[in-house]
């Protein structure tokens, strides 16, 4: 009787936090036994997926309340992923991390012919998310149309809940047309993509003014990242914690790039400069340096 009480605790701990890689015998195993063992998918709470696999197994996953797809461009649109799609909208999502996606219309190869919408399969996963309070697009690829159907016919009443938002400037600038109350916008900056998606503006000033905490990651290019950074910063004014995170040019884990606090022309006064800890959420398999401004402590 007691072993069989320690099995369970620990295997509600052990499948807690589940990553499907791109290491088929591993993932597919796993798979096999959440449809042996349904009470084990019931205990994951955070799922990591970074290849297709067609399985039942995922709808048995009811409980994931965080999700990273991973280096899966075509999963919102592809027709052949329909079932995976469905999967991912019986979920009650609060975290939602997107990363390597590309829309419809960037994709080439078999699918030059496909003449869907990409932004309206990405808005019914949103819509299916009524708890989802935090929002990732990493290094993700949206084209013209897409962001300019986000910025149109996205509205709050499609993300309730949504409180936080990483992205590209582009990406978020065509949330904020729409979405007000967010509370915390992480903007990734990439001196080597196209600057001319780099949008003067984010939105309306009445939508920028919930923001209280502001991200900004851009490369290890002092004067590039200084205009970059005070650009954004003048944008929101009502922030309380601002982090600089500075990436090396070259992305080597080897570089500890210092002297991030050149990147600010001038510190509000309500704001302080302090170290912070790295937020392995920002960091990757890559070397940062990050500054938080937070505000003085009151005397």
């Amino acid at each position: 009787m007691v072993n069989r009480s320690l099995r369970s605790i620990c295997e509600d701990r052990l499948y807690t936090s589940i990553s499907l890689d791109k290491h088929p015998w591993r993932s597919v195993s796993l798979l096999e036994t959440f449809l042996l063992r349904p009470d084990l998918a019931l205990c994951v709470q955070h799922l990591e997926i970074s290849g297709f696999y067609e399985t039942n197994a995922f709808a048995l996953a009811k409980n994931v309340r965080s999700l990273t797809l991973a280096g899966l461009p075509g999963w919102v649109w592809m027709p052949e992923r329909t079932c995976f799609r469905a999967a991912v909208s019986k979920m009650d999502l609060i975290h939602l991390k997107i990363q390597g996606m590309c829309d419809g219309s960037i994709i080439r190869g078999n699918y030059q012919e496909w003449d869907g919408d990409s932004f309206k399969e990405m808005l019914a996963i949103l819509q299916t998310q009524p708890s989802l309070e935090s929002l990732s697009f990493v290094e993700c690829k949206f084209s013209s149309a897409f962001l300019s159907d986000l910025g149109a016919r996205l509205s709050r009443s499609d993300v309730p809940a949504l409180k936080s938002l990483a992205a590209r400037p582009e990406v978020a600038a065509a949330f904020l047309r729409q979405i007000n109350g967010l509370q915390s916008i992480t903007l990734a900056i990439d001196e080597c993509g196209d600057l001319s998606r780099i949008p003067i503006s984010m939105g309306t000033a009445e939508n920028r003014v919930s923001v209280r905490e502001l991200t900004i990651r851009v490369p290890q290019t002092y004067d590039w990242a200084r205009e970059q950074v005070s650009r954004f910063l003048a944008l929101f004014p009502s922030i309380e914690l601002l982090r600089v995170v500075m990436c090396p040019r070259y992305f080597s884990a080897r570089e500890k790039p210092e002297g991030v606090k050149v990147c600010l022309d001038t510190v509000p006064s309500q704001l302080q400069l302090s170290r912070a800890p790295i937020d392995d959420s920002l960091t990757a398999h890559l070397q940062y340096t990050l500054i938080t401004i937070t505000p003085p402590p009151r005397t």
